[in-house]
């Protein structure tokens, strides 16, 4: 019996052997480029990717070093604090009209901010929260949000400043210093001066630092904008003495800080940018003398005084 395929099966095995065909050819192909990337292909060494848990204790923790302070050279601790994750300036670059936001929270009972153990925590409407050129401390430690049972109630979180001694200024063998420092900032004009003198007597276990700094500005300019902040310049004097005697098993420690500024401010220091009408012009004269009306000539003194003794 003789066996003829018809058209329609004869056409679906050419096309199975085609396909066939075509992809042993395409495999071969893939397996000859392979071999080719792979002689030009450099090994590299692997990657180790290592990770550790976090101490919910230290988790919302960090540190500003007087190394980093010296390198920001932030007029205000608020400015100097905005660098940091979770904190937030409030107000404008005014020194007397800076707050802190810390994890949503910016009123000033909800933060606690002490210097050297001292409160230091001021509130008013529309007015700044703490007054202490960064130039006089040491380290500033934050903790965001309640993660400490020490500090109950401040529900934004801790700061806690600590003001520099003797011993950070002195190196290892050196009995007495003093030290002199001038910076200058562009934007307004910005002048810098501070001064310290410092000595101590490991044989007595004594030591003592008094230091000053003086700054004054003129209006910042706003960035991104042409205009000057009105009524920002100004000017702060800052004074800190620190003091310590170690006797055996006793250690006494007494520290105090003062700032004074007597400048022209907006009544509501933290408010932005201050524009006039043509009517007000108009009825003024000029802008000084309009600005003259939003203003109060408002002195501050900012005095702490904290003492430690150690058993």
């Amino acid at each position: 019996m003789k066996f003829s395929p018809r058209p329609e099966q004869a056409c679906s095995t050419f096309v199975l052997v085609a396909c066939a065909l075509s992809l042993s050819v395409q495999s071969a192909q893939a397996q000859s480029n392979k071999s080719k990337e792979s002689e030009d292909v450099d090994a590299l060494d692997p990657i180790v990717v290592t990770g550790s848990t976090d101490n919910k204790d230290t988790i919302a923790q960090s540190e500003i070093t007087s190394d980093l302070i010296d390198r920001t050279q932030s007029a205000t601790i608020p400015g100097l604090l905005s660098s940091l994750p979770g904190i937030e300036l409030i107000g404008n670059s005014r020194v007397l009209g800076q707050s802190i936001n810390m994890m949503a929270f910016g009123d000033t009972e909800d933060i606690e901010i002490t210097i050297d153990g001292a409160q230091k925590s001021f509130e008013k409407y529309q007015q700044g929260s703490v007054f202490i050129d960064p130039e006089l401390l040491k380290v500033i430690d934050i903790t965001k949000g309640t993660f400490s049972a020490e500090k109950y109630g401040a529900f934004g979180g801790s700061v806690e400043m600590t003001t520099k001694s003797a011993s950070d200024m002195l190196r290892d063998g050196q009995s007495y210093g003093a030290f002199a420092k001038v910076g200058f900032a562009s934007n307004g004009n910005e002048l810098v001066k501070s001064a310290a003198t410092y000595a101590r007597s490991e044989e007595q276990g004594f030591e003592v630092l008094v230091a000053g700094t003086h700054r004054t500005n003129d209006d910042y300019s706003v960035a991104g904008n042409d205009e000057d902040l009105t009524l920002s310049a100004g000017s702060m004097l800052t004074g800190h003495f620190k003091a310590s005697l170690e006797r055996e098993d006793h250690f006494f420690e007494l520290s105090g800080i003062h700032s004074y500024s007597d400048d022209y401010k907006p009544w509501a220091a933290r408010r932005g940018l201050i524009t006039a009408s043509q009517w007000s012009l108009n009825k003024y004269g000029s802008l000084e003398e309009y600005l003259k009306t939003q203003a109060v000539d408002r002195e501050m003194k900012d005095t702490s005084l904290s003492g430690t003794y150690v058993l």
